[in-house]
């Protein structure tokens, strides 16, 4: 199989995924399906996404990229230079072009040629192992290109309460959903595609909510580089972020770490969905089990502090405990969702706002 991989400039696994092969044993005789030659993973990049490791630093990680501290910095809206393992990182990139495979080629003499490193290829190519085939297409820094900008503007000298955006790029809407839209009616409108608004967006999953905001390219397929909101926190608190802005970085889907304010516990959740304010699950058997341990042993509409750990940043936020309606995690001992308020969040029920909630994500705020 592995001739014949090499033959058409394909890999083991494509074959035997599209035959349904639980193994790469053939015998004479066999038909096979035979996929096309790979090529690079969709169009070309200009940022990826990249977890923190152990004794990373931003410049470390500039490094391995080709790009400075402060790019780094700015397209995640970062204040200091504070990293943690396990963080996300929206790393921009240096212009990329398509390279295909020669006989001979290896990542090691790739990165050597292109001034980059074996790990930014893998990243940057999704590559599992290091082997490569003849005519196989990959991304490779284009050294005859300009290296971006160092990546937006600078934060604002005065921060208003709740937060702002930063600079959007050029030919970039700010778009708010509206009831019966969803990200291919978008793509078709912008002249654009679901991939570049989910990567632009780093959306995990397609389910999108009525005001949910979200960027759109238009008239192109390239994903965009968005720089997070930025707002004010107090030393030992979180961001006092307006729901607008929280609900685009903690996306339907997107999982965060709940640690209440007043007791320090902490439990990790997953976003369902809700529009006016996120609904959450506790993401395990054993979250649901510090969550009730929070509330005494007992489930209560109890509004508490929490600090809302997500995508390297901490928000203010305010939980009720409570499960009720619909759920969507089916082991995790929770019977239902429970609400989770953020800066100028609302009711699903009726469009108001709760003050008891907001007076506790001010709470978490330090205020």
């Amino acid at each position: 199989m592995w001739i014949i991989g090499a033959k058409y400039a394909t890999t083991i696994d494509a074959i035997k995924t599209i035959n349904n092969l639980s193994s790469d044993q053939i015998i004479p005789g066999q038909i096979l399906k035979v996929p096309r030659a790979a090529s690079p993973p969709g169009g070309i990049p200009n940022s990826v996404v990249y977890t923190v490791k152990p004794g990373d630093s931003l410049f470390l990680i500039g490094q391995k990229f080709g790009v400075s501290a402060v790019m780094i910095q700015k397209s995640n809206g970062l204040v200091g230079s504070n990293i943690n393992v396990g963080q996300i990182l929206n790393v921009p990139l240096l212009p990329q072009k398509s390279y295909s495979i020669q006989s001979g080629d290896t990542l090691f003499l790739l990165a050597k040629r292109f001034n980059t490193t074996v790990e930014a290829l893998q990243i940057v190519n999704r590559l599992t192992s290091i082997n490569l085939w003849v005519g196989q297409g990959l991304f490779v820094p284009d050294s005859g290109t300009q290296p971006p900008s160092n990546g937006g503007d600078n934060p604002p000298a005065i921060i208003p309460v709740g937060g702002q955006w930063g600079k959007t790029p050029p030919g970039v809407e700010l778009y708010h959903i509206k009831a019966g839209e969803n990200l291919s009616i978008l793509a078709y409108r912008y002249h654009t595609t679901e991939a570049a608004i989910m990567v632009t967006n780093h959306l995990h999953t397609d389910l999108v909510m009525v005001n949910q905001p979200v960027f759109i390219p238009t008239n192109s397929t390239q994903p965009v580089v968005i720089q997070y909101p930025y707002a004010s926190q107090k030393s030992g608190f979180g961001q006092l972020l307006d729901w607008e802005f929280a609900s685009w970085i903690l996306d339907t889907h997107n999982k965060a770490v709940l640690q209440d304010l007043a007791s320090g516990k902490k439990f990790e959740v997953r976003r369902l969905g809700g529009s006016n304010h996120a609904d959450v699950e506790p993401l395990t058997a054993n979250d649901t089990a510090v969550m009730k341990d929070i509330y005494g042993g007992q489930w209560s509409w109890a509004r508490r502090a929490v600090l809302v750990y997500v995508n390297g940043k901490v928000i203010a936020g305010s939980m009720a405990g409570m499960p009720h309606d619909i759920k969507t995690i089916y082991d995790n001992n929770f019977p239902g969702h429970f609400d989770l308020y953020f800066l100028n969040s609302r009711t699903h029920y009726d469009n108001t706002m709760d003050p008891d909630h907001q007076a506790m994500v001010q709470k978490a705020a330090g205020n």
